[in-house]
């Protein structure tokens, strides 16, 4: 049985939602008063038996609930308080505030019991040893204290003087080794707690600010990082193959990567590097498929778009405040024009994108064709229904949909939500748009409505191949879905990367923070949360 926390609309509240994990059965949620305003630290934890657990507020609270009757046990009062732990054996429950000290409450009666003073700045982390004997906090006053239980008693500071900034410690069984992180120079390092020797760092698993793009093929199951730190020894590309779980090839490794795609077939993939080259490999192996093709207007070392026509002969790149379309068989620049691009067409004969004053589109052999006035000052992605009668175009806060015929006609214009971005898409059909996990059917002489209700996606969106649009999204922490609505499941901060995401049928891939690729196949719970 697990516990989550996450925010819900009224910003003074949480909510509280609680799984049996065996069947993906969602057994209650509630909200609490105040209970996270942030995901810095722990909100929720469990007793060893999984029959208490305790949350920590912002309104100055430590409450303490019966996981089988979902039923208030006790509430202390705690000021400022960022974290909560139980012990081993379920007797005691520690917690650490803004007070530079750690708070110690018996379970069963919620008294504070003890507080543990000492440290001379906030408090990081606490946690238990696993035989439950003794309690190591960790501040930003460089030190690690070390107190007994029950007696509360400290025994000793390690490795006082410290110079990193210490953070997450993870205590061995035996009490003489202890693993954490240390975030100047952002690595895991493992210590001996008797001789105050660190070690190497774990695996040489340096935590760096992220420094790579991510793709991943449409049909799966490759996945693919570029890396762009060649100075600091890591470029070129990696690519997994997530159905073997084979270690990832390695390809151009002196290559400093900006842009990078996968071919609609996923037999290719497209990288664009600092020195003003795109090259393509095969992904089946390290065969690179032709000559580098010269790119000038990527000099400035930067890339704001990169893709594959549907045919995956062309290629569309923007960079430097300029589109162009380039033939990768022959390796020659066929149409340019000054803004940017966003998608071909079906045919792979046109493309939709804005410049300064318009939306346009435009026949790679001609000048772009004038759709309306440009609208916003930011546009994100575009989409052509398959029987060429539709284009859309997103901004910042909305979706334009063209009807593609002499008229050039503005059909609908339909809010989103700010913020983020999502895969944008029609079915194969064109009755069907989405954006993420929203969805709208279309009728051209009447409003488009959105999907809420049904659980079953459209047909037209299930029949898999390049056009398959998957209805599961990554927004605010959580995996979301279209076909049913609303949040399936929360992603742990510390296991992804909220910049870097992909989806793909039922699967979604995050990047943690060692930029590897974690595959989350959600077909067990779209099943088991689908309404009967």
């Amino acid at each position: 049985m697990v516990c989550i926390g996450a925010h819900c609309s009224d910003p003074k509240k949480g909510r509280v939602y609680l799984w049996d994990l065996d069947s993906f059965y969602h057994v209650t949620d509630y909200d609490i008063e105040g209970i996270i305003s942030s995901f810095s630290g722990s909100c929720i934890s469990f007793s060893a038996d999984s029959t208490r657990f305790a949350t920590r507020s912002d309104i100055q609270s430590v409450q303490l609930r019966d996981a089988e009757s979902e039923k208030d046990i006790t509430i202390a009062t705690l000021k400022g308080c960022k974290y909560v732990v139980f012990s081993p054996n379920g007797n005691y429950l520690a917690s650490y505030s803004t007070d530079f000290d750690v708070t110690i409450f018996d379970q069963h009666s919620g008294k504070i019991m003890s507080r543990l003073s000492g440290h001379t700045a906030c408090i990081l982390n606490i946690s238990f040893s696993p035989d439950g004997t003794r309690l190591a906090s960790v501040s930003a006053d460089q030190t690690v204290r070390v107190w007994a239980v029950p007696s509360w008693q400290p025994l000793g500071t390690i490795f006082p003087g410290y110079t990193g900034d210490v953070q997450y410690a993870i205590l061995s069984t035996d009490w003489k080794r202890f693993v954490c992180a240390s975030l100047p120079c952002r690595h895991l390092s493992l210590y001996d707690l008797q001789t105050g020797d660190s070690g190497d760092s774990i695996l040489g698993r340096k935590i760096k600010p992220r420094s790579y793009i991510t793709a991943n093929s449409p049909t799966g199951p490759y996945v693919a990082r570029g890396d762009n730190l060649l100075s600091e020894g890591k470029g070129g590309i990696q690519l997994w193959d997530l159905a073997t779980k084979k270690a990832p090839m390695i390809k151009g490794s002196d290559l400093n990567i900006i842009g990078l795609v996968f071919s609609p077939d996923g037999k290719l993939i497209a990288a664009a590097s600092a020195d003003s080259y795109v090259r393509l490999w095969k992904t089946s192996s390290q065969t690179s498929k032709g000559e580098p093709i010269h790119v000038p207007i990527l000099s400035e070392g930067e890339v704001d778009a990169l893709f594959f026509s549907p045919d995956s002969n062309l290629l569309g790149i923007c960079a430097s405040g300029n589109a162009q379309v380039w033939d990768i068989n022959t390796g020659k620049l066929i149409w340019q024009h000054s803004g940017a691009i966003f998608a071909f067409d079906p045919t792979s004969k046109e493309v939709v994108g804005v410049d300064e004053t318009n939306v346009y589109m435009s026949k790679l052999d001609s000048k772009p064709r004038p759709l309306g006035p440009r609208k916003r000052s930011r546009y994100i992605d575009a989409a052509f229904s398959l029987e060429e009668l539709l284009v859309a175009v997103v901004h910042e806060s909305g979706i334009e949909v063209w009807l593609i015929n002499e008229s050039w006609k503005l059909q609908f214009e339909i809010p989103i939500p700010r913020g983020s971005y999502r895969r944008l898409s029609f079915s194969p059909d064109g009755e069907y748009l989405a954006y993420g996990q929203l969805c709208w059917k279309f009728d051209v002489n009447n409003e488009p409505y959105l999907r809420y209700s049904e659980d079953a996606p459209p047909e037209s969106f299930s029949n898999g191949g390049p056009e398959s649009h998957s209805s599961l999204t990554y927004k605010d922490g959580w995996i979301h879905s279209a076909f049913p609505p609303g949040p399936l499941v929360p992603i742990p901060s510390q296991l992804r990367d909220d910049a870097c995401w992909s989806a793909y049928g039922n699967s979604v891939i995050l990047w943690n923070d060692f930029g590897e690729p974690i595959s989350i196949d959600c077909t067990p719970l779209l099943q088991r949360f689908k309404r009967t």
